[in-house]
């Protein structure tokens, strides 16, 4: 079948996004005024938008998750402590939280409205939200702010699954023209960081943040005691985002120091999952310019998960393009068992944190396959990170937490359940393939690509799973792509597709390719 050529932005895309940039920083400014102000604020605007202005909503929940913490570090000079800062982070989470709940309960409400794909794929994945709740109500009794974390972390990639597919499958999106938009800005905001990191910090009092972020560890002795081991002088703030290449024992030698970039969101692992996603998924509708401009940008995270994220979801994308399916998924097949095999036993031979991690949450599963609750366990139910002893660690071959490692913690945490949770997953990319395979729609093999890379970068590293702009924002743009196809199978099958009118339980649409592929 034939594709589509690449739009230019659409009228309505760019003043969308200027809304929605508005609607995330305003409830961070209202925040001086009282929380309880700037709370109701963002439940009002995240409840309007779904509710009148449904298809605006998927940029409404990106963009705040993508760019509120410049409007976070823009308002730091407000604040004397790192903590009275934290707060204004939730925002991102509110306007999540209440557009997937108004569209969940307007589904759930009338669920034969939508199609059989669409209610398979929304009560598949809110199997992984009921399981979540179980070991969250159990959570709370031992660590409830870790428990409330990891309760959110599991929770926003489904969030952003389900309500993005219900979206798409009952609107006409112009998706690749936002993310066009979205990651011209953050090209922006990463050169500027890049090539005037001073001028830039000093833009957006990102100076003042890091006086708040790394006030503790500049006094740490854990902090300063680690960093003399490692032969390390702290000059400044940037020397705490300043690696070795790639991080990796197989470039030691190289003795080659890259600063990381931070991004619109301040951490460099995030910035690397957003811009591999967004290069990825532009690539897939042939926005080939943007998708060079980026690709120097994530190199400067220096995240390998993201990089191979990126690599291999390009690889893929081009050869299901050209029609070699079966290449595509064995290729794919051979070169993340292959990763993840290296990853392993490098890590195994240079102690790495983050395998360490992972064995120490398998461990923690044998002798306790139930699972410990949801919270206990992982980087952030660690009340001081800084003073884990990893050379304790490497001498045992093992941490005895599961830290570094989404899969160690997922499997220390949720026990038995967290098989449930990955047969879900590769569930629903089995359901994309096959969707993908009728359709022809380009972004499918995107989202083929990018969850099944995500779910093995979940090996070595936590915010793989459980950063809002890694395998959320990969089934985020999963559910806008499903739910389109699944709208344009209806239209070819000469289904009325409108917000109002209901949609039968079997359709014959899926037998067959479209004559045109999906938008998004």
């Amino acid at each position: 079948m034939r594709e589509s050529v690449p739009a230019h932005f659409s009228v309505g895309t760019l003043p969308a996004f200027a809304f929605a940039l508005l609607a995330a920083a305003t409830p961070c400014v209202l925040h001086l005024l009282g929380q309880p102000l700037a709370m109701a604020a963002c439940v009002a605007l995240a409840a309007t938008v779904a509710l009148k202005f449904e298809a605006q909503a998927y940029i409404l929940v990106l963009t705040a998750n993508i760019f509120q913490n410049l409007f976070v570090t823009a308002l730091s000079p407000n604040f004397s402590d790192i903590a009275e800062v934290e707060p204004l982070k939730l925002y991102s989470v509110v306007t999540t939280g209440v557009v997937w709940f108004v569209l969940a309960a307007r589904f759930w409400f009338r669920p034969q409205a939508h199609s059989a794909l669409t209610r398979r794929i929304v009560k598949a994945s809110t199997v992984i939200l009921a399981l979540a709740s179980v070991y969250y109500v159990f959570g709370l009794a031992i660590n409830p702010r870790s428990a409330t974390i990891y309760m959110r972390n599991v929770a926003i990639p489904i969030f952003l699954l389900q309500s993005f597919m219900l979206i798409a499958s009952r609107q006409p999106l112009r998706v690749p023209q936002y993310v066009s938009a979205a990651l011209t800005a953050v090209i922006v905001c990463g050169y500027l960081e890049l090539l005037a990191p001073d001028a830039w910090f000093t833009l957006i009092n990102g100076w003042t943040y890091f006086s708040l972020s790394y006030a503790q560890r500049l006094t740490s002795p854990q902090e300063i005691s680690a960093a003399a081991r490692e032969g390390v002088v702290i000059t400044g703030y940037l020397d705490y985002t300043a690696t070795a290449f790639l991080n990796s024992p197989l470039f030691a030698d190289l003795n080659l120091k890259v600063q990381r970039l931070l991004g619109p969101n301040f951490h460099p692992i995030s910035f690397g999952y957003l811009l591999a996603s967004l290069i990825a998924f532009a690539a897939a509708h042939r926005r080939y310019g943007l998708t060079f401009l980026a690709l120097p940008l994530l190199f400067m995270t220096n995240a390998k998960g993201p990089i191979t994220l990126a690599l291999f979801t390009l690889v893929f994308q081009e050869a299901a393009r050209r029609r070699h399916e079966t290449l595509a998924v064995v290729g794919l097949a051979a070169a993340l068992a292959i990763y993840g095999v290296l990853a392993l036993l490098t890590g195994l031979s240079s102690g790495d944190y983050h395998v360490l991690g992972l064995i120490g949450g398998l461990n923690g599963f044998l002798q306790n396959p139930i699972g410990h609750s949801l919270g206990d366990g992982g980087n952030l139910s660690v009340a001081d990170f800084a003073t884990i002893d990893w050379s304790k660690f490497q001498n045992a071959g093992a941490a005895d937490i599961a830290v570094e490692s989404a899969v160690g913690v997922m499997f220390y945490q949720l026990g038995v359940a967290a098989f449930v949770v990955v047969a879900v997953y590769l569930w629903l990319i089995r359901q994309t393939w096959r969707l993908f395979t009728l359709t022809r729609a380009p972004s499918l093999a995107f989202s083929v690509a990018a969850i099944s890379t995500t779910l093995v970068n979940g090996f070595f590293q936590e915010e793989a799973w459980f950063s809002p702009l890694s395998l959320g924002l990969a089934l985020g743009l999963t559910g806008l792509s499903l739910g389109a196809a699944d709208r344009a199978l209806a239209l070819a099958s000469g289904e009325a597709r409108t917000p109002e009118t209901s949609r039968p339980h079997n359709r014959e649409a899926f037998a067959r390719p479209l004559s045109q592929p999906a938008q998004a």
